[in-house]
Parts: C-alpha cells; sequence; structure tokens
C-alpha cells in the first residue's frame, strides 16, 4: 500500500533552491549568535521574540540572539563627531557641553547615561608634601669642595694608608740603625757549693759566691760577661743593604697613600654628584607629580560632563598613581645617597646631607675631544700607582742583592762590659770581698753557610721569584691604567653627546607638553594628549639627568685616571665648618694632613674644553 502524496507547494522557485535558501539563513542566524554570545551571557534570562521560517509543509522555529543592552546616545547630525569608547556611545560636539537628549530619567544635564555595573573613574590623590622616609633629626648642608676636604681628613680609608707610611718610617729607622749597639746594664749574683774540677783533674769540695755590678750582666770567674754591656749582633748584609730596601719601602707607601686618597676623593666627589642627582630628580618628580595632577583632574572633569572619555579619565589617575610611586622611591633614593656620602665622609648617619645649592650641572675638566694617547703619556707619569710598583721592585731587588752577598760577608758582634765584680769562697775568705773594678772587650766576626749554602740558594731563589712578581704586578698596572684613561675618554665623549641630545629632547618635550595643555585647555585636543606628553616630558627630564650624571663621572674617573685627586671648586684656605663626625675621631699622623704628589712631577694638564652645556631645569 502506497502513502498518499502531498500536494506540491507553489512558490516562486523550486523546492530544493527554497530549502537552500532556508539553510543558509539559519547558518546566518547561527553565526551572528555566536558573535555575540561573549556579550550576551550575562543576559541569559532575557528571552526576546522569535522569528519563524516555513519549508515546504512543516514550520521550522529559528531562535535570534538576544539584544545587547545599549549606551543611551544623542542622535548624530551633521557637524558633530561620535566619539566611541568600550562599553560607551555619545556624541561630542567640538569638546562643548551641552545637554543630553538621550539621558536618562533623573540624571542631571550633561551626565553620562551608563549601565548600572559601569566603573567609575579612578579616586585622584592629593599631591602630599610628607615623605615616606621619615625625616632626620638634623641636617648638614654641604658642598663638593666642604665633601673632598672632610674625605681627606675622616675618610677611615685615608687614614689607614696614612698610618702604614708611619710603619714603613719606622721600619726604615729600624734598619738604619742596625750597626748602633744595644745598651745592657744590670747586677749579678753567683753562688756555687760542692764539689769543683780544676782545670788539672783535681776534683775538690768548694763553697765560693760572686757578684757583679754595672753595663751587662751574668759575669762569673773567668768568662767574659755573657749580656755585654755595649753589644752588637749583625750580620754585615743587613746592616748594608736593608737601609735600602726600606727606603724604597717608605716610597711604596707613600705612592700608594696618595693612590688611596685620589681613589676615595673620586668615590666622595661621585657619591656628592649622585646625591645632588638624587635630590634634583625627587624635585622634578614633584613637580611631574603636580602637572599630571592638574592632568587628571581636567580630565576627570570633562569625563564627568561628557565632554571626554572615561577610559582618559582612568588612564590619567592611574598614571598620577604611578608617579606618585616614583617620587616615593625617589625620596628613598636621597635618603640612601645622603647614607653613602656620609659613610665616604665619615659623618653620623643620623644627621641628613645634603647639597647647599640644589641642583647639578656638568662638570668641564677634561676635553672629551683631547688625544688618548697624550692623556696616556699624562697618566704614565702622574699616576702614584706607577710609582708605588716601581718602588716594589726595587725593595725586592735590594732584598735579592742582600742574599746574593750573605755568605760573603759576615756578622760582626762586638761586646763591652765595664763595672765591679768581687767574690771569695772557703778556701780564700772572705766569702764575698775583694770587689774591684772589671772590664770585658770582645770582638767577633764570623761567616755562614745556611744549611751548607743550599738555604742560602733557596733564599736567593724566593727573591728572585718576589723580583719577578713585582716587574708583573707593574706591567698588568700599566695596562690597568691605559684601560682606564681610554675607557674614561670615550664615556666621557658619548656621555657630552647624550648631555646635548638629551637637552633638545627636554626642549622638544618641554614645548611639546604647554602646546597640549593649551590645546586642551582651549577644548581643541584629548586628554589622553595631554598625559603622553606628561610622560615624555617625565621621561626626557629623567634622561637629561641620568646624562649630566654620567657625564659628570666620566669627566671626574678622567681627571683621576691621569693622576690627580678631583679638583675644588674653590681654595681650602677657610677652615673646615663643624661637621657631624661620627665617633670615634680618626686620628691623624703629623705632618700628613695633606698629602700631595711627590716634587718634580708636572702638573695637572691643561681644561681646553669648550662646550657649553645647559644645567638641569
Amino acid at each position: 500500500m502506497t502513502s498518499p502524496r502531498l500536494p506540491r507547494i507553489r512558490s516562486g522557485c523550486p523546492p530544493r533552491r527554497w530549502r537552500s535558501w532556508a539553510i543558509m539563513a539559519l547558518l546566518a542566524t547561527d553565526l551572528a549568535g555566536c558573535a555575540t554570545q561573549h556579550s550576551a551571557h550575562q543576559y541569559a534570562g532575557v528571552i526576546p521574540p522569535t522569528d519563524q521560517i516555513q519549508a515546504n509543509a512543516s514550520t521550522t522555529s529559528v531562535t535570534a540572539p538576544p539584544e545587547l543592552p545599549r549606551m543611551v546616545t544623542a542622535p548624530t547630525t551633521p557637524g558633530t563627531e561620535t566619539a566611541r569608547d568600550p562599553g560607551v556611545e555619545r556624541t561630542r560636539t567640538n569638546l562643548q557641553p551641552g545637554p543630553d537628549p538621550s539621558a536618562t530619567p533623573g540624571s542631571k544635564p550633561g551626565e553620562i547615561a551608563v549601565e548600572p555595573n559601569a566603573s567609575k573613574p579612578v579616586e585622584l590623590l592629593e599631591t602630599s608634601n610628607a615623605p615616606v622616609v621619615p625625616p632626620a633629626a638634623s641636617d648638614y648642608p654641604i658642598d663638593l669642595t666642604t665633601a673632598l676636604r672632610l674625605a681627606e681628613v675622616e675618610n677611615p680609608q685615608i687614614a689607614e694608608a696614612r698610618q702604614r707610611i708611619v710603619e714603613a718610617l719606622g721600619l726604615q729607622q729600624s734598619a738604619r740603625v742596625l750597626l748602633v749597639p744595644n745598651v745592657n746594664a744590670g747586677v749579678t749574683y753567683h753562688g756555687h757549693t760542692g764539689v769543683y774540677q780544676r782545670s788539672t783533674g783535681q776534683i775538690y769540695s768548694v763553697s765560693n759566691q760572686s757578684i757583679y755590678m754595672g753595663g751587662g750582666a751574668f759575669a762569673v770567674g773567668q768568662t767574659t760577661v755573657a749580656v755585654p754591656g755595649l753589644n752588637i749582633s749583625t750580620p754585615l748584609t743587613d746592616a748594608l743593604f736593608e737601609p735600602l730596601a726600606a727606603k724604597q719601602n717608605v716610597k711604596r707607601s707613600e705612592f700608594e697613600a696618595i693612590a688611596t686618597a685620589n681613589s676615595v676623593l673620586l668615590d666622595a666627589a661621585t657619591a656628592y654628584y649622585e646625591l645632588a642627582a638624587a635630590e634634583t630628580s625627587l624635585m622634578l618628580r614633584r613637580e611631574t607629580e603636580a602637572d599630571i595632577l592638574k592632568a587628571a583632574k581636567l580630565t576627570q572633569s570633562y569625563a564627568i560632563t561628557g565632554q571626554g572619555f572615561r577610559s582618559d579619565a582612568n588612564r590619567a589617575a592611574t598614571l598620577h598613581q604611578l608617579v606618585r610611586r616614583q617620587v616615593e622611591r625617589a625620596e628613598e633614593d636621597a635618603a640612601v645617597a645622603s647614607a653613602r656620602l656620609s659613610r665616604r665622609l665619615h659623618l653620623d648617619p643620623v644627621v641628613r646631607v645634603h647639597p647647599q645649592v640644589p641642583g647639578i650641572a656638568p662638570i668641564e675638566l677634561i676635553d672629551p675631544r683631547s688625544p688618548v694617547e697624550g692623556l696616556i703619556q699624562t697618566a704614565m707619569v702622574r699616576r702614584p700607582e706607577i710609582g708605588a710598583r716601581t718602588a716594589a721592585i726595587e725593595t725586592a731587588e735590594a732584598r735579592l742583592k742582600k742574599e746574593l752577598a750573605r755568605p760573603w760577608l759576615p756578622t760582626l758582634w762586638l761586646g763591652v762590659s765595664g763595672g765591679a765584680f768581687g767574690g771569695g769562697s772557703n778556701i780564700a775568705p772572705p766569702l764575698v770581698g775583694n770587689v774591684g773594678g772589671r772590664t770585658d772587650i770582645d770582638v767577633m766576626a764570623y761567616w755562614t753557610l745556611q744549611n751548607l749554602g743550599l738555604g742560602n740558594l733557596a733564599i736567593q731563589r724566593r727573591q728572585r721569584a718576589q723580583v719577578g712578581q713585582a716587574m708583573g704586578d707593574r706591567s698588568r698596572t700599566i695596562t690597568t691604567i691605559r684601560r682606564e684613561v681610554a675607557a674614561s675618554l670615550a664615556r666621557a665623549g658619548a656621555a657630552q653627546g647624550r648631555v646635548v641630545a638629551t637637552a633638545r629632547q627636554l626642549d622638544t618635550a618641554t614645548q611639546g607638553f604647554k602646546e597640549d595643555l593649551d590645546r586642551l585647555k582651549n577644548t581643541v585636543g584629548r586628554p589622553i594628549e595631554l598625559t603622553n606628553s606628561l610622560e615624555l616630558l617625565s621621561q626626557a627630564r629623567q634622561d637629561h639627568l641620568a646624562a649630566i650624571l654620567d657625564y659628570n663621572r666620566a669627566q671626574l674617573q678622567l681627571f683621576v685616571s691621569l693622576g690627580s685627586p678631583p679638583p675644588l671648586e674653590r681654595p681650602a684656605t677657610d677652615p673646615l665648618p663643624p661637621a657631624p663626625i661620627a665617633y670615634p675621631p680618626l686620628p691623624l699622623p703629623p705632618g700628613m694632613a695633606n698629602p700631595a704628589i711627590p716634587a718634580g712631577v708636572p702638573g695637572p694638564p691643561p681644561n681646553p674644553i669648550q662646550v657649553s652645556l645647559p644645567p638641569v631645569p
């Protein structure tokens, strides 16, 4: 039995083509639903109306995607500009405030109608002058000249190096007096009871006593005074060569003290400029914070009145908070820089050190365009490290000559004694008597071969090795000095270029910020342009400050690498002002308060720099 055939539906297109159009419609509807699924998942409980599509004789229901809630927008009219932001739609006409015709009931004029879960602009923090780092009990203003003079007098490393000079002078004096006799004085009592053997071999019992008073000690019987009143016992090799080695050791200590002072003064000058840069950075950060606060308030007012985007207000407020964190970090850096400088100057760290004059400007010591060969030649003559290494070589060579001559030169022994001597025995009474004067003179000279001469060879080999080590140390020092001069010169040249470049960058950023601020005040520009200009201006300020600090560091390193301490800004003729010196104060050896380069060393190179660099505003 066959089922009855349904009547064919007449339409304007064949059945198969009609079904194809229906399937395409279904696919398009499904794709539209997938595209809006992410935005409409929170509105799944809303049931929208449906559309029905009939195919053949059956009916198929297709559900359309839910309609998303939209912001109430003002109609776009000619001459207006529609501004879009994620989740916000409104009309902006030349940033002029005006009534919003699509505002929701109960809203104030100019207010933006947003969905209930829309985020509000970030709250702004007012600029606060209260530091995050606790303030110090007292402050001590200082300049570069005072810092260098305090470091020269109070730095522990410099004081220790100068005490080594005093130690070397003491060793030199000891070497010079090796042939000066020792002086001994004393009293000797000798008592004997019992048997005694004569030179003939006869044994007899005797009880005797003796006493000695005067120069020397321990005079018994016919033997000489064991401890002479005047005594010399010195190898002639030590007496001849040790003063030469001690003299070179003094020179080495003096050069090393100068090198230590130059290094410490370089660190002190660098620490001073780092402190000045840290306080300048803090000042610039606070200025940027005040600027960004004004811009953030202006941007927020535009967002509230409908003149700008809420995202711009949030961006400006977040930028203000980030700048505030940078201000706090700058306060920390300034406090740490003050403590670092106080440590170099041996000052009480409880007292906060700060520059007398705020700001930092490039210093001009050596022209970065100077030929490196001439600067290296100057360093070879002036650097105290080379003098110290040369003195060390001469010290080792003098001691090598001493060991080579030791087997050929004798040891000199001289004893001279004089005093009162008396005594007696049971054979020749009285027990203590017959006191009279006594004089003993003994002179000896003897040669020594240590371990049959093998010990002398071993010592000579060791001294030759020490001479070679000293020569290698001097070669390494010369190589280091050449590298320091070349590197410092290259660093100074590069830093000078960065100072000039960052100065132009700072001028451009400052001009751009002023122009964007004027455009925003005149409701022509956008707030995001002002915040971007502020970020660029802040970065330009910090870049210019860092470039000046790098340039000053390079100039100081180049100047010190030529063998001179950092120069003073003013003559050191005035007495040092009272300073909070840390306890305990350091002792200063007499006559060593202001060590200088030895006489005969040429003066510092000329100052041919001609570049004029602007300071940080």
